[in-house]
Order: structure tokens, then sequence, then C-alpha cells
């Protein structure tokens, strides 16, 4: 049998930035944004916040099918992303479109947004808090690491319409920070990189690549993701020894190997095997399937739906279960979910078009998105984190002038001295050797 395994991570980050965060902003670029406040207490019904997990659910299949795929028909390589983040990212965007234009159309259909934007963003909120509240201190006095930071990065000389900057704060809790990116888009990349590993515990680093970042870059919405949460019962060390898995490739090879006897949530069907092992708090855990003998990961990949995610998780029963886990480490990316996102109908939001008209004083469309994920599964339990980057570029030529053109004067060359009103030639030479 290949060993081949799907693993899904129930785990995601609810919102925040602490005071302290605040100040380390400050200290690299200019913050401005809203005076309303964030207030976590305002949630909606549970059943709404149910219905917006299934969405979500469904984004997030949808999504690791695109980038799971591969022409050819082989399977690829590992894959670790959260499109929990990149949702997350796209929220906040979605309330910079023309109500019911095409772009946020475009949005609710590859995102499964699917509902009124006084509707959305509410259960976006609270969605994350109930997340959040996932990763409280447990009844055994564990604290679970985890944190969601929204930010929106904008150029210096532009400016974010005051609704926007309160949509912002009300329902994401983002900060807004000022760039050179006219001036010094390098180092405003690197700035950005550098935030986003510090929200990510070291985790996610150079997110951006190299040229990410233009001088008519105009803003960037990030979403970053971190937790660190050991689980309800560790595997014990001295039982963690090399054991055969069969890669994609169909080698085999030894790869350390933990196990542990528990009581566990476990469901079988034709094409897998299921196992649900919780974290500490049993509020969030790592559920793996695991392909029956004579099939393949894709054999669980092409038939999983949402609708049968959440039927899956309903059917799971408790029982003694001895759990072979190899222990892993993933990191995927950075990679452009541009090609993926116009697979799943997000097409014109690309374009050339004014995309987003109730955010900026000028005319912008997205140029780019970008992904990486990293997870980490050992004895003690998992570290995870991710960050996702949306960058806009003018759709007008209003920041977009003509790239310079380098002239060297290095060669034989004619000059003139002129006065400029009306063209007097005041000087003629000739440069042929220096």
């Amino acid at each position: 049998m290949r060993a081949r395994i799907f693993f899904a991570t129930l785990a995601l980050l609810g919102i925040g930035c602490s005071a302290h965060q605040e100040n380390v902003l400050k200290e690299h670029f200019q913050m401005e944004g809203s005076a309303l406040s964030f207030n976590s207490s305002e949630r909606i019904s549970p059943e709404k916040i149910q219905q917006q997990a299934e969405r979500l659910n469904t984004f997030s299949l949808s999504l690791y099918r695109e980038l799971g795929a591969s022409d050819d028909g082989a399977e690829l390589t590992n894959l670790i992303i959260s499109p929990f983040s990149v949702r997350s990212a796209f929220s906040m965007l979605y309330p910079a479109a023309e109500k019911n234009s095409s772009i946020q159309n475009e949005m609710k259909e590859a995102m499964s947004f699917n509902n009124a934007e006084n509707e959305l963003l509410p259960e976006v909120k609270s969605l994350a808090l109930k997340v959040e509240d996932a990763f409280a201190r447990t009844p055994s006095g564990y604290l679970p690491k985890y944190r969601m930071v929204n930010q929106v990065f904008v150029d210096g000389r532009l400016q974010l319409f005051p609704n926007f900057l309160d949509t912002l704060k009300t329902f994401h809790n983002a900060g807004v920070g000022k760039l050179d990116f006219r001036a010094k888009p390098e180092q405003s990349r690197e700035t950005i990189n550098k935030y986003i590993k510090d929200k990510t515990n070291s985790q996610i680093y150079d997110l951006l690549p190299k040229g990410s970042i233009q001088f008519n870059t105009a803003s960037l919405l990030i979403n970053t993701i971190y937790m660190l949460a050991k689980w309800e019962t560790e595997f014990s060390k001295d039982s963690t020894q090399p054991e055969p898995f069969t890669n994609a490739a169909g080698e085999i090879k030894n790869v350390d190997t933990m196990v542990q006897r528990e009581d566990l949530l476990y469901y079988s069907d034709p094409d897998f095997h299921a196992v649900s092992k919780p974290y500490d708090g049993n509020k969030v855990a790592l559920l793996t399937l695991v392909p029956k003998e004579g099939l393949k990961i894709s054999d669980i990949e092409t038939k999983l739906t949402a609708t049968r995610f959440s039927q899956l998780l309903k059917d799971m029963k408790s029982r003694e279960v001895i759990y072979r886990l190899p222990k892993f480490k993933i990191e995927w990316g950075t990679e452009s979910l541009k090609p993926a996102l116009k697979k799943l109908g997000m097409r014109e939001i690309f374009g050339v078009s004014n995309c987003f008209p109730r955010m900026l004083n000028i005319e912008t469309c997205i140029s780019d998105v970008f992904h990486k994920a990293k997870i980490s599964v050992d004895e003690t339990g998992t570290e995870a984190a991710a960050a996702t980057a949306i960058v806009l570029a003018p759709s007008s030529d209003e920041m977009n002038p003509t790239p310079p053109i380098e002239v060297k004067v290095n060669r034989p060359s004619v000059f003139f001295i002129y006065e400029k009103s009306i063209g007097a030639i005041l000087f003629a030479g000739r440069i042929a050797e220096i």
C-alpha cells in the first residue's frame, strides 16, 4: 500500500493586534487608521457562523484542488495552504469594490461569500472570533499560541477613503501603514517581509519575492496566521521509530513515525480511513485521511466536497486506535495564487478597469496575490503559519509613468548647450575621446 496521506488541520485563528505590536509598527512606517474601535463582543448567531464556516470550507476545497492539480495527472509533492488566510485577506478587499459590481460578484463566487456585503462582514468577523475562542486557555491551564493579523500598506502619496478605514477597523481590526513604494520599492518589500516574519514567529519569511513591489505599487492587503498547540495526549518520544513510508513517486523510505494507542474519533468509508487527533482543550484537531488499500490520494481529493467533509465530521465515532503518524515538516511557497484564482473565476479583478473605487483616491486592480504556509508536526504538537498578500496596482496611468530609460554616454557623442525657450545654440561640440 502506498501510504499517501491527506491532512486537514481544523485550526483557524482569530484576529487581534496588541498595543505592543502597534508600537513596533510605528518604528518602521507611518501609521494611520480609523478613530473607531474593534468590538469583539459584537457577534452574530451561531447558525450564521456555522453557515459561514461551510462557505469557507467550500472555498478551501476548491482552492486545494486547483493548487493540488497537475497537468500530466501525476500527484504533486507536499502542499500546505491556509484558505482561511486567503479568504480573510479578500474579505478586507471586498467592500472596496462597488456594491453588486462584476468585481464583487467574482469574489462572491470564487470565495464562496454568497451573501450581501452588510451580512458578509459581520459573519467573517464572528467566524474569526469563534475560532479565536477555540484557542483560549484549556482546562489543564495550557494556553495555545495563536495570532491572526490583518494589515494594509499603502503608498504615502495616496489616501484611503474614511469609510474604508472604518470598515477595516470595525470588522478586521486592521491597521494601516504608509510606505514610499515609488522611491523605495525594494526597501518597502523588505520592511513588509520583516513585518510578516515578526507576526508569524519567524515562520514565514520573504513572502514577497523580489520585484513584487514596483515603483507604481498602490497598496497591499496582508493577512498572517500563526498557531502553536500541543496534543491533548502527546506521543511518547521513546515510541518514535523508523517505519516505511511510500511517497508519491512510489519510493519506500524509512521515516520517523510516532505511535500512540488511544481513543480517537474515527471513520471508515470505501475510499479512506479518517482519524481526528485533538489538541489540548479538544476544540481544534488534526484530521488525517488515509486512502484504503489499492487507492490513491486523488481518489480522496476529487470526491471531497464541503458537504461530504461536514458529514464526515458528524459520522466520526470514538474508538480505540493505534495511530501511527510520521513526524513531518512542510513548507509551500511563496507562490502566486493568480493562476488558481483565475481558474476559480476571478478574471476581471486582475484587469485594467477601476476595480476598487471605494478604497483609494486612484483607480486600482489586483496585480498579484502571494501565499506561503508552513507546518511542523512532532510528538508534542503542531506549529503552523501562513501569510497572504494581495498587491494592488493602478489601472490608469496616474501612477504609471513610463519606466526610466538608461542612457550611457560611453562612446563618441555630440553635445550642445542651448537656451531652452527659443532653442538657440550657444555651444556645439563632439566627445570623441576622454
